[in-house]
């Protein structure tokens, strides 16, 4: 291996992070060592007769074009891109034959470890050369600075380059510098505040989590990723959305939201949307990260049928891709304002991302007309493990990927909420449940015959809560409440009132009364330690002692010193309960 260095000199500055920036740089932090995960890397052919100069030529032209490739990240707040620097390729002489495997090789090995964003140019480059004649060139780039959108662009370039045809001009696309401005003007703030008022009329709705059940033991391998390869996916899809007049994404995305449904037991279905926010022209080839969360929500009507679901999953999602634009920050200082009026958590941790360039697929077989072609076209599906990690961050993440005649179905999951046998049931029920809706119409009550997707399974210590939109394990808000609280001993119950039911918390003794902030305090544990059977209280009711046996009925006998919503410092006091 030798090295060659590249010199660059381009306009350089400094800004903030733009907001796609300071998303994903939080992820980053959180994962580590293994944000490696999250790396994009690939690689071109050079064409015969170019030289290693001009392949180096090719790269500086390329860095001093597109400023993220050279941004450096000093602290969690800047942005700074470089006015002059070099950057290093790495040269590796082999057989001709061994070429592609090298090549192939260079980008796991280059993509394998984390970037140090302070210190590390976002992007790694290698060289793959026989007999001296440049024959490979792989680039592997930090998600801080590119997605998938920008790797796209970053290969595409590289090959023009490399065949010696002249880019276009790129003087109206804006750098991340310019980006970053536009977000902190008058017009990029009102976008996002636009985003944070529809993700916190979704928060106050949807179920905190789609996971509030009994963790499973998890398989040996935790984090796993599947992958279902489907023509039967790609040609049911299309028939639908045709027949339906929506995309072939929101297809998919209803496909998932039911089996989802199914599985879980929730009628209303919550995730991420992944959006690249590429629809202004100055960002459509900007190399940087510009995609984030939109929030996206859906209810499967056990009446309706797929179809319906699919054109209304159509609808809503264009709203929530729409949403995908706000500050970070001032979306979790939103979010948690919402969660402090539900008394629990929402948890983000579900996601699909549709990674295509266009909508449907260019090369599919015609339409079978009868049973035994969709069996023949379902034969040809494979589902298999694609990759396995040490952490996923408690995400799960369809990810839909576009050939030009099958559908690429991803699956990361945690299989202490999904294990691995069920991640694969899920893939395997989208599609019988696309084939059979594109043969006649499925009603959602169907979806168990059709899916084969049995429900999870909740002991009685899980109780439905109408204002919690889900499942709440009661045992599992005790200790919570208890810690806060400082009491020695504590009840939750699930008692009637004038709304239905509510979370009731008895405690006693407290020396101190009601400690100050009590609700907010509850909320954070819940947010922060315990998991996701968890919700604050909706009433306090401290008592003079705590009864010898602690069941309902010895709890209500305690004499009541105070009753509290846990709001306000200074309870109410009182003797009802």
């Amino acid at each position: 291996m030798n090295v060659r260095d590249i010199q660059f000199e381009a306009a350089g500055g400094k800004n903030v992070l733009t907001w796609g920036q300071r998303s994903i740089a939080t992820i980053l932090a959180e994962m580590g060592e293994d944000s490696h995960f999250f790396n994009f890397g690939g690689m071109v052919d050079v064409p015969a007769g170019r030289s290693t100069q001009a392949v180096v030529d090719a790269v500086r032209e390329l860095v001093q074009r597109h400023a993220g490739l050279r941004t450096l990240f000093p602290d969690k707040l800047t942005q700074l891109v470089a006015e002059q620097g070099t950057i290093r390729l790495t040269t590796h002489d082999v057989a001709p034959a061994d070429a592609a495997d090298t090549a192939a090789g260079l980008v796991q090995q280059l993509g394998g470890t984390a970037f140090r964003h302070d210190e590390d140019w976002p992007v790694r480059l290698a060289l793959v050369q026989a007999g001296g004649v440049p024959q490979k060139l792989v680039i592997v780039l930090s998600h801080l600075v590119a997605d998938g959108q920008s790797c796209r662009v970053v290969l595409d370039e590289l090959r023009q380059l490399l065949a010696g045809v002249p880019l276009a001009p790129d003087d109206t696309t804006w750098s991340p510098l310019e980006v970053a401005a536009h977000e902190q003007s008058a017009a990029g703030q009102a976008e996002g505040e636009a985003s944070v008022r529809h993700w916190c009329a979704e928060a106050r709705e949807v179920p905190r989590t789609n996971f509030d059940f009994p963790k499973h033991d998890p398989d040996p391998i935790r984090f796993l990723g599947l992958r279902m390869s489907s023509t039967a996916v790609a040609v049911a899809a299309t028939q639908i959305a045709r027949e339906w007049r929506c995309s072939t994404s929101a297809v998919i995305l209803a496909a998932i939201s039911a089996v989802l449904s199914r599985y879980t037991g929730h009628r209303r279905i919550a995730l991420q949307l992944l959006a690249n926010n590429r629809w202004r022209p100055e960002v459509a080839r900007t190399v940087m990260t510009v995609n984030n969360g939109g929030m996206f929500s859906v209810e499967v009507d056990g009446d309706a049928s797929f179809g319906e679901l699919a054109n209304l999953t159509w609808r809503r999602a264009l709203r929530g891709y729409q949403s995908a634009r706000y500050d970070p920050q001032v979306l979790e200082k939103a979010i948690w304002e919402v969660d402090l009026e539900r008394g629990l958590h929402l948890y983000r941790n579900v996601a699909f991302n549709d990674t295509r360039v266009a909508d449907g697929w260019t090369d599919l077989p015609e339409l079978p007309q009868t049973e035994g072609a969709w069996s023949d076209l379902r034969a040809s599906t494979t589902v298999d493990i694609f990759g396995q990690w040490e952490s996923l961050l408690g995400r799960v993440c369809f990810s839909l990927h576009g050939l030009t005649s099958q559908a690429v179905l991803d699956v990361e999951i945690d299989t202490s909420f999904i294990p691995a046998a069920t991640g694969r049931q899920l893939l395997v029920g989208i599609e019988a449940l696309l084939v059979r809706a594109a043969q006649r119409s499925v009603l959602m009550h169907e979806l168990g015959d059709v899916t084969g997707v049995e429900p999870v399974a909740r002991d009685a210590g899980w109780r439905w809560l109408a204002r919690a939109a889900g499942f709440v394990e009661v045992a599992q808000v005790g200790p919570i409440v208890a810690a806060a609280t400082g009491a020695a001993a504590c009840g939750v119950f699930v008692e009637p009132d004038d709304a239905g039911e509510r979370l009731v918390a008895y405690l006693g003794p407290v020396d101190a009364g009601v400690p100050e902030n009590l609700h907010e305090e509850v909320c954070s544990r819940v947010k922060g330690v315990f998991g996701y059977g968890a919700i604050a209280p909706h009433h306090y009711v401290f008592c003079a002692a705590a009864p010898p046996d602690g069941d309902q009925a010895g709890w209500r006998s305690q004499p009541v010193l105070f009753t509290s919503d846990g709001t306000v410092t200074g309870a109410r006091v009182g003797t009802d309960s």
